[in-house]
């Protein structure tokens, strides 16, 4: 016997630019977005610009929740510089 259904909750949800030249953040964005992936079971309303919305909390077990990284390698960075972020959600 085979059930198929859609899963209502613990679907993943990933968000990347389609290129890295694509939907960069600032640094400051980057290191709020970090700051919220370190507390534990905090939850966050995703709301997409088609206006779907969902109700997430990082991945943490798939490993990384985030990745940012800096557009332009540099000696030091400014908040206002840009990088690239990685996000994975799991819906709750």
């Amino acid at each position: 016997m085979v059930e198929n259904a859609t899963r209502q909750a613990g679907r993943p949800i990933s968000l990347q630019p389609p290129e890295n030249s694509m939907a960069w953040h600032t640094r400051a964005v980057a290191d709020l977005l970090r700051a919220w992936s370190t507390v534990p079971g905090q939850q966050f309303r995703l709301t997409l610009d088609d206006g779907r919305g969902f109700n997430v909390v990082f991945r943490h077990h798939e490993p990384p929740a985030l990745e940012a990284e800096p557009v332009r390698q540099m000696a030091t960075y400014d908040a206002d510089d840009y990088w690239l972020v990685k996000l994975k959600f799991m819906e709750i």
